[in-house]
């Protein structure tokens, strides 16, 4: 990612580029899906994409600049700076927007997804590292409660959902809802962000032609596993997940291989969030494990649901 300045408009914008040497037609075909999806929603908690194209030889989309923190990040703090940008910020070169070149992309390549050991493995590895896919491990549970905490949380949520029921509205599938695909900016305005996984209903499944799953294996809903068709259930599922972590500082599954993952996804229970977390917030509580639920008929069947119980207190 770079910060980039849009001479004909002379504002700062994100540059999302890949690398020319060696690029898996997967990314490509990822990064002109991403471009597709948001290039034709306009909602204040999505983030907009201006652009897109190809410079020498690596593709890239121009997007909106978000100063902010990941979810979790935000949550995790014991009180806002007076600007977040100071706690996060895109790294990289200034580069000529205008000067950028275009190109088209291949559009058959847009089914070629990559392997589900490869995205086990780079799970793997992002969890090893402390990447903010993986669990929240540094917060007490007295941290996890405190009432500021639990008010941002509840009103970040509101934002989510309002922007899912935004994008289900569209006929979009997020299919990669986590944490770090979720920025909070300096004034608490949430943003979703990276739908290169984006899928409109109608193309029906979660499995692509070549037989392979995608996503993210921790936020993955059961269908979504299975390689059915989805719809925005299973981003509400992944809601759940995201809510059972952020409350209880834990996953509630998780698997060594992907055959234990799922194994653990499609036949297991999540330990219940009370009994990690006794004095979780009820109303939080009851959405994540409602959401959770592995038939999508007994989970909430909209974000408009989740949003009007939010708003009803």
């Amino acid at each position: 990612m770079y910060r980039a300045l849009d001479d004909r408009t002379n504002e700062e914008v994100a540059v999302k580029l890949l690398h020319p040497s060696g690029l898996p037609s997967t990314q490509s075909a990822r990064l002109v899906r991403e471009f597709q999806a948001l290039s034709e929603l306009e909602h204040p908690n999505v983030v907009r994409v201006f652009d897109t194209g190809v410079h020498e030889g690596s593709p890239y989309l121009v997007m909106e600049l978000v100063d902010g923190l990941n979810l979790r990040s935000y949550l995790s703090l014991d009180w806002l700076a007076p600007t977040l940008s100071d706690s996060f910020s895109l790294s990289g070169s200034l580069l000529d927007h205008r000067a950028v070149s275009r190109a088209g992309f291949d559009l058959d390549a847009i089914w070629d997804e990559p392997d589900t050991e490869e995205l086990y493995e780079n799970e793997r590895l992002r969890a090893e590292n402390g990447a903010d896919e993986g669990p929240e491990r540094t917060l007490s549970l007295d941290e996890i409660n405190r009432p500021e905490r639990i008010g941002r949380l509840k009103d970040a949520l509101v934002q989510i959902c309002d922007a899912l029921a935004y994008i289900h509205g569209h006929g979009l599938v997020h299919r990669d809802l986590k944490p770090s695909n979720i920025l909070v900016d300096a004034d608490r305005r949430v943003r979703l962000m990276d739908f290169g996984l984006a899928k409109y209903l109608a193309e029906e499944s979660g499995i692509t032609v070549t037989g392979k799953v995608v996503g993210t294996y921790r936020y993955m809903s059961p269908e979504q596993a299975l390689g059915e068709p989805l719809d925005g259930r299973a981003d509400l599922y992944s809601l759940g997940v995201i809510l059972y972590e952020l409350m209880t500082g834990k996953p509630p599954y998780d698997g060594s291989t992907p055959a234990e993952f799922w194994q653990r996804i499609l036949d297991f229970e999540p330990e219940p969030l009370g009994r990690l977390n006794p004095r979780a917030d009820d109303q939080l509580a009851y959405i994540s494990q409602r959401l959770l639920r592995k038939d999508p008929d007994d989970r909430f069947q909209t974000a408009e649901e989740i949003l009007d119980l939010l708003l009803s207190g």
